[in-house]
Formats: C-alpha cells, structure tokens, sequence
C-alpha cells in the first residue's frame, strides 16, 4: 500500500478547508438580504422565529471556547450575552485568539442576520484595527444543543464558521384565531302609551253640533206644535160661530 506523506497530507488538507470555505463563501454570496433581529439571538426569518438565546452562557463565560480552525487559530462565542478574556476581547461575544494576542470579531452592537432562501446567517463587523467579517451559519439540527464550528479565515479577516442546534430551527407562526363575540340580546319592553284623554278636540266639536241640531229640532217641533194648536183654536172658534148663527 502506498503511504502518504506528511506533505501530501496537509496539501489534502488545505484543499478540503479550501473547498469548504469557498463552498461557505459561495453560499453567503447568496444571502444578501438583512432580516429583522431583536437582537444577537432572536431573528424573526421567513420561516419563523429563530432564537438561540438558551446556548448563552450568562456568568461572563463563553459558551463555545477555543474552538481550532484548520490553522492556528482558535476562537471563543458566547451567543447573546458579552464575556471577556484578555484585555483585547473586553465584552465581546466572538473572539479570535492566536499565539500572540487576541481579536474582537463581535459584539451584541454590530450583530445582524442575514439570509437567503435556504440559508440564515447571524453576522458581525468591527473596525478596531482593521475591518474584520465573521458570519455564523445557523443549521437546523433538531438532534443537537449546540456544535460550533469554526472553518477559519478565508480571505484575510472574513471568517466562516457554523452553528448546529435544535435553537437555529424555526418555530412555525401561529396566528391567533379572531374570536366573534356572541351577541347579546336586550328585551325590549313595549313603553305604555299614554292614556287618551276621553274629550278631544273633534269630540267636543262632534259633541256640540248634536246639541244644536237637537236644539233646532226641538226648536222646530215646538214651532210646529204651536202652529197645530192655533189652527186648532181657529177652527174651534169658527165651529162656535156657526152653531150660533
């Protein structure tokens, strides 16, 4: 069997974290899109809300420390919440540590998500020395609290790594059902109407008029009767004369 040289295993080595880098590259390359974040661990994605709050560590220690990169370089995160470690990454919550010193690559002030249609990212951005770009990419993995991986810097001061966590998975929206109110019936009572009062207007006008259409027919009768009974005393006095002639 053929051995393999120790040259020809870091040349095969630095081509996998060549080829993984620029496959990490090239899918950031697609993320361009800046979604909301309430902060450093709560994004609100396309999807659903991504919180990866519970992976940070609350007691000023990073979460994930001295994770190795292919090169040596190693790094310490601590998801939502600052920790220090040298006099260099003084409340931060990514930094980069080599033989010499070490470099803040985040904190909670310059954190943002980006992301595409298949891919969420939570990236940082400082400027102390020089501008340095570090983007985590969240994958889902309902099977893990929490892998972070660093794939190294790739080119100079942008740096790639990855986050495995049942946190970097979507809760679903739900929406809140609209609840009708029942509707109310009130009775209504009938209000009483006012009694009538029992002489009104056109009664009385009703009432007068029989009175002096009575009137007159009482009138007339009497008039009548009077005119009957001279006839009847003239007749009685012509019927006297005649027996005396």
């Amino acid at each position: 069997m053929r051995s393999v040289g120790p040259h020809s295993l870091a040349a095969t080595m630095s081509a996998n974290r060549f080829v993984c880098v620029i496959s990490v590259g090239f899918v950031l390359h697609l993320a361009t899109a800046a979604i909301p974040g309430l902060n450093s661990c709560v994004a609100d994605t396309v999807s659903g809300k991504v919180d990866i709050t519970p992976l940070g560590n609350q007691d000023g220690r990073p979460r994930f420390k001295d994770i190795p990169d292919q090169n040596s370089y190693t790094y310490s995160w601590n998801p939502c919440y600052g920790f220090s470690e040298s006099q260099y990454c003084q409340n931060v919550e990514l930094c980069q540590h080599d033989q010499i010193m070490d470099y803040s690559l985040g904190t909670d002030t310059v954190a943002e998500f980006i992301q595409n249609t298949t891919h969420l990212f939570l990236s940082y951005t400082t400027s102390a020395d020089v501008v340095r770009k570090s983007y985590i990419q969240l994958i889902c993995d309902a099977g893990q609290e929490g892998v972070f991986a660093a794939q190294g810097e790739l080119p100079q001061a942008v740096y790639h790594f990855t986050l495995r966590s049942k946190y970097a998975c979507p809760k679903s929206k739900t929406t809140t059902p609209l609840t009708t109110p029942m509707a109310t019936t009130t009775a209504v009572v009938p209000t009483p109407s006012p009694p009538r009062p029992i002489f009104t207007l056109k009664t009385i006008t009703i009432l007068l008029g029989c009175i002096l259409v009575s009137i007159c027919i009482l009138i007339i009768l009497v008039f009548i009767g009077l005119l009957t009974r001279r006839s009847g005393d003239s007749a009685a006095v012509l019927d006297e004369k005649k027996m005396k002639l």
